[in-house]
């Protein structure tokens, strides 16, 4: 106790005291002396000041005030000691020895819990601050916890438990900020709740050292077949450039390949994806494992693990429209070598799927020319949940009506739900073009042309009229050119046409009388097309008299363009002889090397009808009768390796169609075989976890596919279709619905398995490996034991569908559920689900926040849990603020004073009617008496 006051709440009473001793004492010596001595005179006037006394401190407002220590404060340092910590382990030991030594200043009861994935208590809350710190550095040495993560959660759950005093605790956590398991924010309002504050002591831990990293693998998004090649992307990430570096692909620990399997190579800074050749030899699962090796700062994050269960999907289920919907064609194709299951219903059956539960029973559904007016009611809402829940193939194939018109691809139904699956919409549209037009402008060009007008001035009209053929999507660019050119327009959208009609307007006509200089030209206008996004058709139109140098020098140049980019090249020749020039014959060179045409113009109808002629693209209609060959614009996709194509046309396949149906490819589709002018033939995309693929075609060998279906190309392209567009995994219906969530080492598997009375649960966490399976069950928590490397954290129960599993080894592990009935017997199939594991977080640089970014996530943290983000390991007054170190002690003893004034009144009373003896007196008359006798 220290610090003790006496206190009154109205001390200017105490002036009471002056009149209460007068009226005490001059009344008591008025009395003559003889009276005034007597005991009962000098107790009555004992009693009468106590009571004025006592009375006066009563109404003054009497009270006691003093200070004791407080003996609940306490602290509790949370400590990360994770790897990604080790650059601050100074630092940080300096700050944790600060905090200790204050804390015995403050008689602050002080504890220590390090941690990384899990925590270890390493001081106990206590008053020896003298070996406080030393047991600190000893448990770090002796008892450190796992330090490959950080859970700043699972620490703060952990410390709130051991405080005693909470109301009056604080914890302050000394961290780099880096959480790879739980989530702070989600705790950190339970500890605010118990009355602890949180602090946080934000040490920085960039990384420095040069580091790689495989962040990624990449496994083909659509279903791989056994025994053909595939492409594997690994995604690595580099602090900096790397010379050499080599990076293996492992499958099942094995290099099935040196060749594709094996690779060194110079790295790049940032991210970059690398794709290996590989093809898998036998059914089931496959770990496939990337392995880089280079000497850098970290080799944990070396190494990435991931895997592919191949199976067998061959169930197909075709719907066949009642308008002309025959499926015989496709049956057979696919049939030819046994390879599929496959079952035809017509729409309108009574057979037809009305669950997505029974859809689920097929790998693929085939919609042969079903429109969106035959659909049962509910029908594509459930096979909409079957391709992007359940990841379900569909394929949509062409067809018309019985009255000759397009049918499932009618533009009609082209925005209602069924179509929104497809890939290609449905529409009437001319394709839009990118179009460069280079005038000459030498002096060659000031001539009078049939009609008396300059060749350049008609050439100007001929733009103009151009112009008037064009679309608003469409781009326009204009150049001149005589020795050299000049870009008057950029590509300019059609739109804007009164910036391209003044640029007409303004353009000169040179007196250059030399040769007209393409080959600086054609290279000018192929960049800026090449450079022109969002159009179908890249043009150039050349206006001149062909004057001009060496072929050589500008041959070349077109063919590149036109192989390269698909650019085209026209030429409008002025004024010349048809067939006969020799300026004809070089500029009819130029346009086969440019896929164009050549025209010749002597007045200026004949450039108007040129130009307006050239640039004539066809309206792409709901149905198109018309033979081609179709083009294959993706050439790196497996659907169209092995397929012939023409001797004088590369691009196309070495086979025809006789029709299509119209439409464009939607964003985000990969657009495999197209027509003229980009218009969509195959096109397909993923919506959710299944893929969808649209042939713009039917599919019969007596309609518009007769030579598609009966050459070996068009077949081999029909099943790659069917084969591309199997799921990558099992969609059967199952007993047991699961979702999962990774959160680095903890894994969260959420169950719903709708139970009926006396069924049961049983799972369990399978790892696979070389020398074959380990497993742990999730039934109960046996196995979270020291050192394991994955073991059940929350067991499954049975009327609680959420169970907790930790994995911190590398590999590949399945987890298996199984439904049993009161009987114990087995209910339904086996649920797996397949899950990998590469790394921790923590050697994760990419997931590294920027100083700023990680300084606003702490902000947030110590906002939420009432404290303060400290920065400066000196701030002690910060660590120590809101503390109360002395306690505030009150006695009031007013109501005791009460008591005794109202006895000593009473006590007077009675001492001034009554007269009394002392106890010794008593004693002392009682002895005379007995010596009398």
């Amino acid at each position: 106790m220290f610090n003790f006051e006496i206190c009154f709440e109205r001390p200017w009473l105490l002036l009471l005291l002056i009149p209460a001793a007068l009226f005490t004492f001059i009344p008591y010596f008025r009395i003559k002396k003889r009276y005034r001595r007597t005991r009962n005179r000098i107790i009555s006037v004992v009693l009468h000041s106590l009571v004025m006394v006592l009375s006066i401190a009563l109404l003054s407002g009497f009270y006691v005030r003093y200070y004791v220590p407080n003996e609940e404060n306490e602290m509790i340092l949370l400590v990360d000691v994770s790897d990604t910590a080790a650059g601050t382990v100074e630092k940080r030991d300096t700050f944790v020895e600060t905090v200790i030594e204050e804390c015995s200043y403050e008689n602050i009861r002080v504890g220590v819990v390090t941690f990384g994935f899990d925590q270890v208590y390493a001081v106990p809350l206590t008053y020896e601050y003298d070996v406080a710190f030393n047991a600190y550095m000893d448990a770090l040495d002796t008892t450190s916890p796992d330090t490959t993560a950080t859970n700043i959660a699972g620490a703060l759950e952990y410390a709130r438990e051991l405080f005693e005093h909470p109301k009056t605790g604080k914890i302050v956590i000394v961290t780099d900020g880096k959480e790879t398991d739980g989530k702070t924010l989600d705790v950190i309002s339970e500890v605010v709740a118990q009355g602890i504050t949180v602090d946080l002591m934000y040490f920085s831990s960039q990384y420095e050292d040069v580091d790689a990293q495989i962040m990624n693998v990449q496994m083909p998004e659509q279903h791989i077949e056994l025994g053909k090649t595939c492409e594997i992307g690994v995604v690595v990430h580099c602090d900096e450039a790397i010379e050499s570096a080599t990076i293996r692909l492992y499958d099942n620990d094995e290099i099935l390949n040196e060749t594709e399997s094996v690779k060194t190579l110079s790295l790049t800074t940032g991210e970059q994806t690398l794709f290996f050749k590989h093809s898998f030899e036998d059914e089931g699962l496959h770990e496939i494992r990337f392995q880089l090796e280079f000497e850098d700062g970290r080799v944990m994050n070396n190494e990435y693990c991931s895997y592919y269960n191949l199976q067998l999907f061959n169930k197909i289920l075709i719907f066949e429209s009642e308008e002309g919907g025959d499926s015989s064609e496709l049956i057979t194709l696919l049939n030819e070598n046994s390879e599929y299951e496959i079952s035809v219903m017509n729409i309108k059956s009574s057979d037809v799927p009305s669950t997505v539960d029974a859809m689920r029973a097929y790998d693929q559904i085939i919609m042969n020319n079903v429109a969106e007016s035959e659909l049962p009611e509910g029908f594509d809402e459930n096979l909409q949940t079957y391709v992007e829940v359940y990841g379900g193939g569909l394929f949509t194939v062409g067809g018309s009506n019985s009255d000759g018109n397009a049918h499932i691809y009618n533009q009609a139904d082209s925005l209602k739900p069924y179509h929104r699956l497809f890939p290609i919409q449905a529409f009437n549209y001319t394709p839009p073009i990118g179009v460069m037009f280079v005038i000459d402008s030498s002096g060659s060009m000031l001539a009078g042309g049939d009609d008396g007008v300059s060749y350049f001035t008609a050439a100007r009209q001929g733009v103009v009229a151009a112009l008037g053929k064009l679309h608003d999507k469409d781009h326009v660019g204009i150049m001149t050119l005589d020795s050299d050119y000049t870009m008057m327009l950029e590509m300019t959208p059609r739109t804007q046409e009164t910036k391209i009609m003044q640029v007409l307007s303004t353009l000169d006509q040179g007196n250059d009388a030399g040769d007209t200089v393409f080959s600086n030209a054609i290279r000018a206008a192929g960049d800026c097309l090449r450079a022109l996004k969002n159009v179908a058709k890249r043009h150039v139109i050349i206006v001149s008299d062909g004057q001009t140098q060496a072929p050589s020098t500008y041959l070349p140049l077109v063919k590149e363009l036109n192989e390269t980019d698909g650019i085209t090249f026209s030429f409008i020749g002025v004024h010349m002889e048809e067939e006969v020039s020799e300026e004809y014959f070089l500029m009819k060179d130029l346009v086969t090397e440019g896929d164009g045409r050549i025209y010749v113009a002597h007045k200026t109808t004949d450039f108007i009808d040129a130009m307006e002629e050239d640039l004539y693209i066809p309206t792409v209609l709901e149905k198109n009768e018309e033979e081609f060959s179709p083009i294959v614009y993706n050439a790196l996709s497996p659907l169209v390796q092995g397929l012939d194509r023409k001797e004088t046309e590369p691009d196309r396949l070495a086979v025809s169609l006789n029709g299509f149906y119209g439409g464009k490819v939607k964003e985000g589709a990969d657009l495999i075989l197209i027509a003229d002018y980009e218009i969509p033939i195959y096109a397909q995309w993923k919506r959710g976890k299944g893929t969808v693929g649209s042939f713009m075609c039917d599919l019969q060998e007596t309609t518009w596919s007769k030579a598609f279906m009966g050459d070996k190309n068009g077949k081999t392209f029909i099943r790659n279709v069917v084969d591309n567009l199997m799921p990558l995994e099992d969609i059967s219906p199952n007993e047991i619905s699961v979702s999962l969530r990774e959160d680095n080492y903890t894994n969260t598997l959420n169950i719903f398995p709708n139970l009926k009375d006396g069924e049961t649960i049983k799972g369990e966490l399978v790892q696979i490996t070389a020398d074959g399976e380990k497993s742990v069950s999730l039934n109960d928590t046996s196995s979270n034991v020291a050192g394991a490397t994955f073991y059940t954290k929350e067991a499954i129960h049975n009327n609680y569908s959420k169970c907790q599993f930790v994995v911190k080894e590398s590999g590949v592990y399945v987890i298996r559920l199984t439904k049993y009935d009161k009987d114990g017997k087995k209910v339904g199939n086996t649920c797996e689900i397949f899950k990998s594991f590469s790394y921790s977080a923590e050697y994760d640089e990419t997931l590294l926040l920027s100083e700023e970014e990680q300084l606003t996530m702490l902000t947030s943290v110590t906002e939420k849990g009432q404290g303060t983000l400290i920065q400066d390991m000196e701030d002690m007054d910060s660590v120590l603020k809101g503390y109360i170190t002395e306690l505030e002690r009150i006695f009031d003893p007013r109501f005791s004073f009460m008591i005794m004034a109202i006895v000593f009144f009473l006590l007077d009373i009675v001492v001034c009617k009554f007269k009394f003896k002392w106890i010794h007196e008593i004693i002392r008359d009682r002895k005379r008496k007995n010596e009398l006798k």
